[in-house]
């Protein structure tokens, strides 16, 4: 008997070959040939014997072409003297065929074959606070592909590592959440598209779990209907529209929270920057149709001075685009009595963070445009990345 069996799939790059005989056998009279080929990539190790730890490169993705190459490797025998195993002096290729031959006393006893499992697919990612803080032992999952974690003592994850090779994630796009259903009670969730490539390490960026106000109340969000957050410091209409929540349903209990600039943990347009967003939990609820909003500006530092009612007519809407990870322009808003309404269409497609960007009073003329509806929002967003704002 030997194992791995003929034609057996998805075996471990690092696997002995056991051989099993009705009686004892003389070692000195075995003779087990290893041969591999393998035309593709494989993980090799990069440093030489002796590396220091700084300097070590680990295992990287190499091309390899190897036909019917000799495999080297110890014989040893089982208790009982009835059986071998052959440990070979380095790992087989991901993907390789395996072939096997054994010789005793002469006798060709045995031909077989194995195939090596295809390259692991790895997914890394990291979890922090807003002051990019590791978290440890917040959940993350992978729906879709009926996956959970934790993350460890430095806020890392990963997936794909200590599973067999049957069990390889393919390509694809999948929902990532992170604390969903608020399990740590004390931060907020993450709800987020991620591009997976099979075979290979992917690395995701830092992951930016917000801290929760405990002493700001849920509110309960409708579609069909305006809903006051926050004191009425947060209208967000959505009498044309519908809210998404990630578990489908069109309504269900928010969390509204006012975040500094520095505490927001997310990518912004560079040509249109806030100086802070309201930020809504629990992440992931996407817009359907045309909302509405009205926020009342807000004190900073105890003061309106940040903002001249009297120069600023107009100021640009943002919010969340989940495609791009970013904070950016969805519209313009009118300052009217120390609130900003949205004016002209409003393209928002997410909740998670809603705010507005004051820009130069040179691009007044283009939010007016914009409002009355004589430019679109790529042209809008064409001419805030001019310098001059002509």
């Amino acid at each position: 008997r030997i194992e791995p069996a003929n034609n057996s799939e998805f075996i471990e790059p690092n696997a002995a070959i056991e051989v099993y005989f009705n009686r004892a056998v003389d070692l000195s009279e075995l003779q087990i040939e290893v041969k591999e080929t393998l035309n593709g990539k494989t993980y090799l190790n990069a440093d030489p014997l002796g590396e220091d730890f700084i300097s070590a490169q680990g295992y990287v993705l190499s091309d390899v072409n190897r036909n019917l190459e000799l495999v080297a490797g110890q014989l040893n025998a089982i208790p009982g003297e009835a059986g071998v195993t052959f440990a070979a002096n380095r790992n087989y290729g991901y993907n390789a065929d395996v072939f096997v031959e054994i010789t005793y006393q002469g006798e060709q006893l045995s031909r077989t074959r194995f195939k090596v499992r295809e390259l692991p697919t790895f997914i890394n990612g990291a979890v922090v606070d807003q002051f990019a803080q590791p978290l440890k032992g917040i959940t993350v999952s992978l729906p879709e592909l009926d996956r959970t974690t934790v993350t460890n003592g430095d806020g890392g994850f990963a997936f794909g590592y200590q599973e067999t090779g049957d069990q390889v994630i393919p390509s694809g796009s999948y929902t990532l959440l992170i604390n969903d259903g608020f399990v740590d009670k004390r931060f907020g969730t993450v709800n987020t598209q991620i591009s997976v490539q099979q075979n290979r390490i992917n690395a995701l960026t830092r992951l930016s779990l917000q801290e929760v106000d405990s002493s700001i109340p849920f509110f309960q969000l409708i579609s069909g209907g305006s809903n006051n957050l926050l004191g009425g410091d947060l209208l967000i209409d959505l009498s044309s529209a519908r809210a998404l929540f990630p578990n489908t349903r069109t309504s269900g209990p928010v969390h509204a929270q006012f975040l500094p600039y520095e505490h927001l943990g997310v990518q912004s347009y560079p040509f249109a920057l806030p100086h802070w967003l309201y930020g809504i939990q629990p992440k992931g609820i996407a817009v359907e149709g045309v909302a509405e909003l009205d926020i009342k500006i807000p004190m900073l530092k105890g003061s309106y001075d940040y903002i001249d009612v009297d120069t600023y007519d107009y100021v640009v809407l943002l919010g969340y685009s989940s495609d791009g990870q970013v904070v950016e322009p969805v519209g313009v808003g009118k300052i009217e009595n120390r609130r900003v309404k949205s004016v002209g269409k409003l393209h928002l497609t997410s909740l998670d963070y809603l705010g507005y960007s004051i820009v130069l009073p040179t691009f007044n003329d283009d939010l007016a445009r914009y409002a009355n509806g004589e430019i679109s929002l790529q042209q809008l967003k064409a001419a805030l990345q001019t310098i001059s704002g002509n």
